[in-house]
Protein backbone atom coordinates (compact mmCIF):
# COMPACT_ATOMS: atom_id res chain seq x y z
CA UNK A 1 0.00 0.00 0.00
CA UNK A 2 1.37 3.41 -1.00
CA UNK A 3 1.20 6.37 1.66
CA UNK A 4 1.84 9.47 1.47
CA UNK A 5 1.61 11.89 5.11
CA UNK A 6 0.92 15.44 4.39
CA UNK A 7 1.74 17.62 7.61
CA UNK A 8 -0.29 21.02 7.99
CA UNK A 9 0.38 23.99 8.97
CA UNK A 10 2.27 27.52 8.16
CA UNK A 11 4.38 27.10 11.35
CA UNK A 12 6.08 24.16 9.82
CA UNK A 13 7.26 26.16 6.49
CA UNK A 14 8.59 28.95 8.62
CA UNK A 15 10.82 26.35 10.46
CA UNK A 16 9.34 27.87 14.21
CA UNK A 17 8.70 23.77 14.79
CA UNK A 18 10.57 20.50 14.00
CA UNK A 19 8.96 18.65 11.74
CA UNK A 20 8.89 15.33 14.11
CA UNK A 21 5.33 13.83 13.29
CA UNK A 22 6.16 12.94 9.83
CA UNK A 23 9.08 10.96 11.78
CA UNK A 24 7.22 9.22 13.91
CA UNK A 25 4.89 8.60 11.44
CA UNK A 26 7.21 7.11 8.26
CA UNK A 27 8.94 4.95 10.98
CA UNK A 28 5.85 3.25 12.51
CA UNK A 29 4.19 2.66 9.22
CA UNK A 30 7.39 1.10 7.58
CA UNK A 31 7.94 -1.00 10.40
CA UNK A 32 4.81 -2.39 9.82
CA UNK A 33 5.08 -2.69 5.96
CA UNK A 34 3.61 0.12 4.84
CA UNK A 35 5.52 2.04 1.81
CA UNK A 36 5.80 5.76 2.06
CA UNK A 37 6.85 7.55 -0.86
CA UNK A 38 5.65 10.97 -0.40
CA UNK A 39 5.68 13.48 2.32
CA UNK A 40 4.17 16.53 1.48
CA UNK A 41 4.09 19.81 4.37
CA UNK A 42 1.53 22.43 2.84
CA UNK A 43 0.52 25.76 5.01
CA UNK A 44 -3.24 26.78 6.03
CA UNK A 45 -3.97 28.04 3.01
CA UNK A 46 -7.57 26.12 1.25
CA UNK A 47 -6.57 26.07 -2.52
CA UNK A 48 -2.81 24.87 -1.71
CA UNK A 49 -4.13 22.29 0.36
CA UNK A 50 -6.89 21.30 -1.94
CA UNK A 51 -4.12 20.97 -4.34
CA UNK A 52 -2.39 18.74 -2.48
CA UNK A 53 -4.76 16.34 -1.29
CA UNK A 54 -5.69 15.78 -4.75
CA UNK A 55 -2.26 15.08 -6.26
CA UNK A 56 -2.09 12.73 -2.91
CA UNK A 57 -5.24 10.85 -4.12
CA UNK A 58 -3.32 10.42 -7.81
CA UNK A 59 -0.34 8.81 -6.79
CA UNK A 60 -0.97 7.08 -2.73
CA UNK A 61 -3.44 4.27 -1.31
CA UNK A 62 -4.08 5.92 1.88
CA UNK A 63 -3.61 9.92 2.95
CA UNK A 64 -2.29 10.70 6.28
CA UNK A 65 -2.96 13.96 7.19
CA UNK A 66 -1.23 15.78 10.66
CA UNK A 67 -2.44 19.06 12.06
CA UNK A 68 -5.11 21.21 11.32
CA UNK A 69 -8.21 19.44 13.31
CA UNK A 70 -8.36 22.53 15.93
CA UNK A 71 -11.04 24.43 16.73
CA UNK A 72 -9.73 28.01 14.99
CA UNK A 73 -10.22 29.12 11.51
CA UNK A 74 -7.30 28.15 10.25
CA UNK A 75 -7.48 24.62 10.94
CA UNK A 76 -9.03 23.22 7.41
CA UNK A 77 -7.63 20.31 6.95
CA UNK A 78 -11.08 18.56 7.64
CA UNK A 79 -12.88 20.64 5.97
CA UNK A 80 -10.67 20.17 2.23
CA UNK A 81 -10.71 16.38 2.56
CA UNK A 82 -14.79 16.90 3.12
CA UNK A 83 -14.43 19.32 -0.25
CA UNK A 84 -12.37 16.68 -2.30
CA UNK A 85 -14.37 13.81 -1.12
CA UNK A 86 -17.65 15.50 -1.93
CA UNK A 87 -19.05 14.96 1.59
CA UNK A 88 -20.43 16.88 3.98
CA UNK A 89 -19.92 16.94 8.34
CA UNK A 90 -22.79 16.41 11.05
CA UNK A 91 -22.25 16.92 14.53
CA UNK A 92 -21.28 13.96 16.24
CA UNK A 93 -22.62 13.50 19.85
CA UNK A 94 -20.44 11.30 21.23
CA UNK A 95 -17.21 13.14 20.26
CA UNK A 96 -18.88 16.65 21.29
CA UNK A 97 -19.57 14.75 24.96
CA UNK A 98 -15.27 13.81 25.16
CA UNK A 99 -14.18 16.95 24.03
CA UNK A 100 -17.08 18.45 27.17
CA UNK A 101 -15.31 15.63 29.65
CA UNK A 102 -12.30 16.57 28.98
CA UNK A 103 -12.38 20.09 29.63
CA UNK A 104 -14.84 19.41 33.00
CA UNK A 105 -11.94 17.44 34.21
CA UNK A 106 -9.63 20.48 34.13
CA UNK A 107 -12.45 22.38 35.49
CA UNK A 108 -12.94 24.34 32.24
CA UNK A 109 -16.02 24.79 30.02
CA UNK A 110 -15.33 24.35 26.15
CA UNK A 111 -15.84 27.29 24.04
CA UNK A 112 -18.06 27.31 20.78
CA UNK A 113 -15.76 26.70 19.00
CA UNK A 114 -14.93 23.85 20.17
CA UNK A 115 -18.07 22.45 18.50
CA UNK A 116 -15.83 22.54 15.37
CA UNK A 117 -13.95 19.24 16.54
CA UNK A 118 -17.00 18.01 16.97
CA UNK A 119 -18.35 18.08 13.30
CA UNK A 120 -17.04 14.24 11.59
CA UNK A 121 -17.46 13.63 8.21
CA UNK A 122 -20.39 11.80 6.41
CA UNK A 123 -19.11 8.01 6.65
CA UNK A 124 -15.96 8.14 8.56
CA UNK A 125 -15.37 6.58 11.96
CA UNK A 126 -13.82 8.40 14.52
CA UNK A 127 -10.14 7.71 15.84
CA UNK A 128 -10.67 8.62 20.07
CA UNK A 129 -8.20 11.21 21.28
CA UNK A 130 -7.73 10.61 24.80
CA UNK A 131 -5.12 13.18 25.60
CA UNK A 132 -6.78 16.17 23.76
CA UNK A 133 -9.86 17.49 21.82
CA UNK A 134 -9.44 16.50 18.42
CA UNK A 135 -10.48 12.85 17.36
CA UNK A 136 -8.30 11.86 14.53
CA UNK A 137 -11.00 10.32 11.60
CA UNK A 138 -10.87 7.46 8.70
CA UNK A 139 -12.77 8.17 6.43
CA UNK A 140 -12.67 5.71 2.92
CA UNK A 141 -14.10 7.62 -0.51
CA UNK A 142 -13.83 5.67 -3.20
CA UNK A 143 -10.51 3.31 -3.66
CA UNK A 144 -8.78 5.70 -1.41
CA UNK A 145 -8.02 6.00 2.65
CA UNK A 146 -8.01 9.23 4.38
CA UNK A 147 -6.56 9.76 7.80
CA UNK A 148 -6.70 12.94 9.70
CA UNK A 149 -4.70 12.94 12.80
CA UNK A 150 -4.27 15.77 15.15
CA UNK A 151 -0.90 18.40 15.33
CA UNK A 152 0.41 17.66 18.69
CA UNK A 153 2.67 15.33 18.85
CA UNK A 154 1.40 13.74 22.47
CA UNK A 155 -2.25 13.77 20.56
CA UNK A 156 -0.87 12.29 17.32
CA UNK A 157 0.91 9.52 19.41
CA UNK A 158 -2.13 8.49 21.35
CA UNK A 159 -4.30 7.92 18.28
CA UNK A 160 -2.05 5.93 16.58
CA UNK A 161 -0.94 3.68 19.43
CA UNK A 162 -4.39 3.34 20.79
CA UNK A 163 -6.36 3.72 17.83
CA UNK A 164 -5.06 3.69 14.32
CA UNK A 165 -1.69 1.44 14.24
CA UNK A 166 -4.21 -1.46 15.74
CA UNK A 167 -6.47 -1.25 13.01
CA UNK A 168 -4.57 -0.95 10.06
CA UNK A 169 -2.77 -4.43 11.40
CA UNK A 170 -6.15 -5.58 11.90
CA UNK A 171 -7.45 -4.44 8.38
CA UNK A 172 -4.38 -5.35 6.75
CA UNK A 173 -3.25 -8.25 8.51
CA UNK A 174 -1.71 -10.16 5.39
CA UNK A 175 0.33 -6.67 3.82
CA UNK A 176 3.41 -7.99 5.62
CA UNK A 177 6.17 -6.22 7.57
CA UNK A 178 9.22 -4.23 7.00
CA UNK A 179 12.49 -4.76 8.58
CA UNK A 180 16.01 -2.91 8.75
CA UNK A 181 18.94 -3.53 9.41
CA UNK A 182 22.45 -0.77 9.45
CA UNK A 183 25.59 -1.78 9.26
CA UNK A 184 28.29 0.76 10.35
CA UNK A 185 31.82 1.40 8.81
CA UNK A 186 34.85 3.86 9.04
CA UNK A 187 38.00 4.21 7.00
CA UNK A 188 36.42 3.97 3.79
CA UNK A 189 34.41 7.05 1.74
CA UNK A 190 30.84 6.65 0.11
CA UNK A 191 32.06 6.37 -3.62
CA UNK A 192 34.41 3.69 -2.43
CA UNK A 193 31.39 1.78 -0.83
CA UNK A 194 29.15 2.20 -3.49
CA UNK A 195 31.74 0.88 -6.14
CA UNK A 196 32.71 -1.88 -4.03
CA UNK A 197 28.64 -2.75 -3.87
CA UNK A 198 27.70 -1.48 -7.21
CA UNK A 199 27.11 -5.01 -8.81
CA UNK A 200 24.80 -5.65 -5.14
CA UNK A 201 22.87 -2.46 -5.42
CA UNK A 202 22.27 -2.90 -9.90
CA UNK A 203 20.46 -6.54 -8.96
CA UNK A 204 18.73 -5.27 -5.54
CA UNK A 205 15.18 -6.44 -5.11
CA UNK A 206 14.44 -7.83 -1.86
CA UNK A 207 16.22 -6.51 0.47
CA UNK A 208 17.01 -3.23 -1.09
CA UNK A 209 20.48 -1.73 -0.04
CA UNK A 210 20.82 2.42 0.77
CA UNK A 211 23.95 3.91 1.25
CA UNK A 212 24.66 7.28 3.64
CA UNK A 213 27.38 9.23 4.95
CA UNK A 214 26.78 10.83 8.48
CA UNK A 215 29.04 12.07 11.00
CA UNK A 216 32.48 10.93 9.59
CA UNK A 217 31.20 7.49 9.01
CA UNK A 218 28.88 5.29 5.98
CA UNK A 219 25.99 3.64 7.00
CA UNK A 220 24.62 0.70 4.70
CA UNK A 221 20.93 0.43 4.99
CA UNK A 222 19.01 -3.08 4.20
CA UNK A 223 15.72 -3.17 4.28
CA UNK A 224 13.41 -6.45 3.60
CA UNK A 225 10.26 -6.67 3.59
CA UNK A 226 8.51 -10.46 4.05
CA UNK A 227 5.26 -11.71 5.57
CA UNK A 228 7.05 -12.19 9.39
CA UNK A 229 9.89 -11.32 11.27
CA UNK A 230 11.51 -15.01 10.96
CA UNK A 231 11.39 -14.14 6.64
CA UNK A 232 12.73 -10.86 7.19
CA UNK A 233 15.48 -11.72 9.39
CA UNK A 234 16.44 -14.59 7.03
CA UNK A 235 16.56 -12.25 3.86
CA UNK A 236 18.64 -9.34 6.10
CA UNK A 237 21.28 -12.13 7.18
CA UNK A 238 21.88 -13.35 3.38
CA UNK A 239 22.19 -10.07 2.19
CA UNK A 240 24.51 -8.68 5.35
CA UNK A 241 26.84 -11.51 4.21
CA UNK A 242 26.80 -10.51 0.63
CA UNK A 243 27.45 -6.99 1.82
CA UNK A 244 30.75 -8.32 4.09
CA UNK A 245 32.63 -9.92 1.29
CA UNK A 246 33.27 -6.58 -0.37
CA UNK A 247 33.35 -4.38 2.85
CA UNK A 248 33.88 -6.10 6.01
CA UNK A 249 37.14 -4.78 7.36
CA UNK A 250 35.65 -1.73 7.35
CA UNK A 251 32.64 -2.88 9.51
CA UNK A 252 32.27 -1.50 13.03
CA UNK A 253 29.10 -2.38 13.96
CA UNK A 254 25.43 -3.45 13.23
CA UNK A 255 22.19 -0.96 14.18
CA UNK A 256 22.79 1.09 17.69
CA UNK A 257 26.20 0.03 17.85
CA UNK A 258 28.85 3.25 18.48
CA UNK A 259 32.44 3.78 17.33
CA UNK A 260 32.95 4.66 21.48
CA UNK A 261 31.45 0.71 22.18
Amino acid sequence: MKVEIITTGTELLLGEILNTNVQYLSRKLNNIGFDVLYQTTVGDNPERMRAVLEQAMQRADIIITSGGLGPTRGDITKEMVMEVCHTEGYLDLDTWGRIDAYFAKKGLCPSQNNEKQAYVPIGAEVLQNDVGTAPGLWLEYKDKIFIMLPGPPSELTDVCEKQLLPRMLQRFSKHGIIMSRTLHLRGIGESMVASKLDELIMAQTNPTIALYARYGEILIRLTAKAANDKEAVKLLDAMEAKVRKSVDNYIYGVDDATLAA
